[in-house]
């Protein structure tokens, strides 16, 4: 696949355009709001989705502001004024939800690739494993604080 370096404005309007058309793309993961389950530098695959067809565990792609993207995991899904509403959060957070409408959502994340290693995303057990962590929020700051002691 070749790779293209571009700037955040460019990456929304580019992958609106991409996923738009039926597309996917690929791209590499910043930040750690999705730890551990998704980890800088890992490779995502991102691909179209209809909004019927998203379920809670999904990790999605959304523009958040004119030029942030934003994947994070659906947590349920609800409805404002007749229109699907996305409550997510990322995997690391432990702070407030969001709740995305339905046009700010791009695509899917589908699989990730970390090294030489595919792993896909978009199974139900993937889904499952991913909310069951999400949902678990004392047990997770548990483990941030044993990973943290068998650092130092």
């Amino acid at each position: 696949m070749r790779r293209v370096t571009v700037d955040k404005p460019e990456l929304v309007e580019l992958s609106a355009l991409i996923l738009g058309q039926g597309g996917s793309f690929q791209f590499e993961a910043r930040g750690a709001s999705m730890a551990p389950f998704i980890l800088e530098g890992d490779l995502l695959t991102i691909e179209p989705c209809l909004a019927a067809g998203l379920r809670p565990g999904d990790v999605i792609l959304y523009r958040l502001a004119r030029d942030v993207l934003v994947a994070h995991r659906i947590l349920r899904i609800g409805k404002h004024a007749g229109q699907a509403v996305y409550v997510t959060r990322g995997d690391a957070g432990s702070g407030p939800t969001e709740e995305v409408a339905a046009d700010q959502v791009l695509g899917r994340v589908a699989a990730l690739r970390r090294g030489s290693k595919s792993i896909p995303l978009d199974r139900a057990g993937r889904r499952v494993q991913g909310l069951a962590w999400a949902w678990s929020l004392p047990l997770r700051r548990i483990y941030w604080k044993m990973k943290a002691v068998l650092r130092a």
